[in-house]
């Protein structure tokens, strides 16, 4: 009798040590959901505060040049300048727009690459063509490689993103590099064979640079560093998650 008691005694306090272990691990369960669940929230308020701040502002510069542009009938040149800046202003809220819906497509996993051959010479310079002019305007020694001296080499890839990703990190460096500044664009290949190659891109600069704490979000959406250069150029924080997960 006291032989079974104390087998019994045992297996009760191994079932209680097992449904205290269940408990605690059920409780870990139900307090990360509900610190993932509190995180979403939050970067759902910020997503909502930083989307109604970026789209306002490109809107607010349209519908105010409009209302210039509607009253100077009897200036040409001023009516250009408000349709140019109109234009910049535009371009800067589809860029946004589209960032949007590119993320939301990663995140239900509807995002596809269409890929095809594409002449790395055209690839290069059709980013150099958009982003040299905010280059010039900083006066930034901007170098990047000559694939024209290489007419035969090919890319296969999806162009229109791998030209957004790029065009993403080096308006990110462009921006936050100062006046006077260099920026770097350099493609090395780490490795070949007969089928298949991989290729290295490379973006420097010295600019403002990023924290510690940043770089551990870099990637991560809607997240922005927040120094004194920060507060002068608008952003979603999307680029360079998208250019991440492109």
């Amino acid at each position: 009798d006291i032989t079974t008691q104390r087998q019994a005694e045992r297996a009760l306090r191994e079932l209680n040590a097992s449904l205290e272990s269940r408990i605690e691990h059920r409780t870990a369960e139900l307090a990360a959901a509900k610190l993932a669940a509190e995180q979403a929230n939050l970067a759902k308020s910020t997503f909502l505060s930083n989307m109604s701040h970026d789209i306002r502002t490109p809107i607010s510069t349209i519908m105010g040049l409009t209302d210039l542009a509607l009253d100077e009938t009897d200036k040409p040149d001023a009516i250009m300048n408000d349709l140019n800046e109109i234009h910049s202003s535009s371009e800067y809220l589809l860029t946004i727009i589209n960032d949007i819906l590119d993320m939301s497509r990663i995140e239900k996993g509807k995002f596809t690459l269409d890929k095809e051959w594409v002449r790395a010479d055209d690839l290069v310079q059709s980013c150099v063509e958009i982003i040299k002019p905010s280059m010039d305007v900083k006066d930034i020694c901007f170098e990047y490689p000559d694939y024209s001296k290489i007419p035969n080499a090919e890319c296969y890839i999806d162009p229109v993103k791998t030209k957004r990703m790029l065009i993403n990190i080096l308006n990110n460096a462009c921006k936050f590099t100062s006046p006077g500044g260099k920026i770097i664009l350099s493609i090395n290949n780490l490795r070949h064979d007969d089928k298949t190659t991989t290729d290295q891109i490379t973006i420097e600069d010295n600019g403002c640079g990023m924290s510690r704490e940043f770089m551990e979000k870099i990637f991560t959406p809607f997240a922005q560093e927040q120094n004194n250069m920060s507060s002068v150029y608008q952003g979603t924080g999307l680029g360079l998650a998208l250019a991440k997960r492109t």
